[in-house]
This record gives structure tokens, sequence and C-alpha cells, in this order.
């Protein structure tokens, strides 16, 4: 199964992929606050939550 969001050749000279970040404020209720990179983001979560469900 292809997961993809764009068709083989989709992309074209001039086009380039750009980082998204998240802004955390502070007393948000995790250990984390700044800017942090969607991606990067993501990684943590599931890694909290395959560490929390593993040890329950």
């Amino acid at each position: 199964m292809d997961e993809s969001y764009a068709e083989d050749g989709y992309v074209e000279p001039g086009y380039f992929e750009q980082e998204v970040y998240v802004l955390l404020v502070e007393d948000n209720g995790l250990t984390l606050s700044g800017k942090i990179e969607v991606v990067e983001l993501a990684h943590r979560v599931l890694d909290f939550w395959r560490t929390k469900l593993t040890t329950s």
C-alpha cells in the first residue's frame, strides 16, 4: 500500500520541502518548551507512549 501524498514525478525543478515547527508555550504540562520540528515532536510522543504502555 502506497502511503505517499504525491504521485511519482510530482516534484519539479524549484520545488522544495519546508520544515514545520510547533511553538510550545511554557507551563504546557510537558518537559519541552520553545520551538521544535513537528516530526521530532511526533517521535517524542511515540517514544513516550511506547514506554508508558510497555511499563504499565
